[in-house]
């Protein structure tokens, strides 16, 4: 996120002098049961990204949108929505518009894949989860507010959330800048090698050719041992300068942080107008500049990548047609670069029926064909057969909620922290004329996109030793 100040704004106060304000006016509030209660006030421009890095309190999270006009970071809880099994996500939706109408606070959070509590490393992540921070700093086109949120059930619960405020504010004050840790990576394990990876393919592809399905959309896991804790803001930052007009998110529960930079949309909705988009068909990016526009030239017109994009578009536009009112609107296909991978791109809107919240555009819209196939419930089986790793929230949504508007994007491009273990993730659609090596190649540079946006240089699985390799942290 760029901070600049605009030439007509105001010297406001700096966070420090805002969150000091704002303590005074809390003190003249006065306690009602099951309402939001939020203050707030402009501040100076800060690095939100950098502020986040350097605090130690717990529950932090962090959204900014792809045209980078709203950035949202948070501190604490003031309340928190969780669904355990898919059929509680679509009220989880309809109640957080509900729980901040009229009062300007926004959610954010998450769901999973499958929506479902996550296991093994994900465990403390459940099926959705969206939080309303009790210190929240939100940016909207270079204009910066920061705010307390209070909801409380009891005159109990109102004070615990007083003496949470007071707590975190107290632990800003002695907040220092942040520092890069510097370390070795000392394992890498990988989820599937290349002979699984090959046996993969091919059950997939048998299965295409029976015309059980028409694509499926496989994933990998890289686990990395670090020798220091790394800092998930700090890496935030690098993959914001590296790709450059994506979402970049962060969510932490349970001590351990979900974080990444996408650059796909599930959908925004704003009122009864929505805007989605069919991301699908990638291809790495050139060395120089004639070798990418090589490469564009490919994305375009070959035909297994172009089947690939239009399955993908196909079923959105198949997914949408029960909420709308008309048609649906397609875009020009178009590519979207990114930092060392560029994709298909097209862009779908439509109007959709009053009737039809969040929630139901959720149920409709994921998970998309490009991060589990065609068609979806025949994907859905294969992965859950193959697949040999838990996707979490990976390829699951992060995003926010609003009254009258939501935004999610599809998680990809992201990693699991938890202290000296980190866990990087990449998937690729596997469709009728795909190769297991092109396919394989095309997971190592998504996942070598990641390091190498996080400052890290490791070699490829395929290379990799049992002695310990260099990491350097370049962020």
């Amino acid at each position: 996120m760029t901070i600049f100040e605009r030439p007509d704004q105001p010297p406001f106060p700096s966070l420090v002098a805002a969150l000091e304000s704002l303590q005074k006016r809390l003190e003249l509030c006065r306690f009602t049961r099951q309402q939001l209660m939020r203050i707030e006030m402009p501040i100076h421009p800060i690095n939100v990204l950098d502020w986040l890095a350097s605090i130690k309190t717990s529950a932090r999270c962090y959204y900014s949108n792809r045209e980078n006009t709203t950035t949202v970071a948070g501190l604490g809880v003031a309340a928190e929505l969780v669904a355990v099994k898919p059929s509680d996500i679509s009220a989880v939706f309809t109640q957080a518009a509900q729980w901040v109408a009229g009062s300007g606070a926004c959610w954010v959070g998450g769901c999973a894949f499958n929506g479902r509590p996550g296991a093994h490393q994900w465990q403390g992540f459940p099926g959705a989860r969206f939080v309303l921070p009790l210190i929240e700093v939100r940016e909207q086109h270079g204009l910066f507010r920061l705010a307390f949120n209070l909801r409380a059930a009891t005159f109990g619960e109102w004070q615990q959330q007083l003496m949470a405020i007071h707590s975190i504010v107290r632990a800003l004050r002695g907040v220092t800048e942040s520092s890069s840790p510097v370390g070795l990576v000392e394992a890498r394990s990988d989820s599937v090698d290349r002979e699984l990876w090959r046996e993969q393919v091919k059950e997939s592809l048998g299965r295409i050719r029976k015309n059980e399905l028409k694509k499926v959309v496989l994933a990998r896991e890289v686990m990395l041992k670090l020798s220091a804790p790394a800092n998930p803001f700090i890496a935030l930052q690098a993959l914001e300068r590296n790709n450059p007009n994506t979402y970049t998110f962060a969510i932490e529960s349970a001590g351990k942080i979900f974080f990444g930079c996408s650059p796909e949309r599930l959908f925004r909705r704003e009122d009864n107008n929505v805007l989605t988009e069919a991301l699908a068909g990638t291809v790495k990016r050139g060395r120089s500049i004639v070798e990418d526009k090589a490469l564009e030239n490919t994305l375009l017109h070959d035909s297994k990548l172009i089947h690939e994009h239009h399955l993908v578009s196909q079923a959105i536009n198949e997914s949408l047609h029960a909420v709308i009112e008309g048609g649906v609107t397609l875009g020009d296909v178009e590519v979207v670069k990114l930092g060392c991978v560029q994709h298909r791109y097209q862009k779908l809107t439509a109007s959709v029926h009053a009737a039809s919240d969040n929630g139901v555009l959720y149920e409709k819209l994921h998970p998309t064909p490009a991060i589990c196939g065609y068609p979806r419930e025949a994907a859905k089986h294969v992965i859950n057969e193959i697949e040999q790793l838990s996707r979490g929230w990976y390829s699951g949504n992060v995003g926010i909620i609003e009254e009258k508007s939501c935004e999610l994007s599809v998680a990809i491009r992201s990693a699991l922290w938890d202290k000296k273990r980190l866990w990087l993730y990449s998937g690729v659609g596997i469709v009728d004329g795909s190769n297991a090596l092109d396919e394989w190649n095309e997971l190592e540079s998504k996942i070598e996109s990641m390091l190498m946006a996080l400052g890290y240089t490791v070699a490829p699985a395929s290379m990799m030793q049992s002695d310990t390799v260099a990491l350097h942290y370049n962020a």
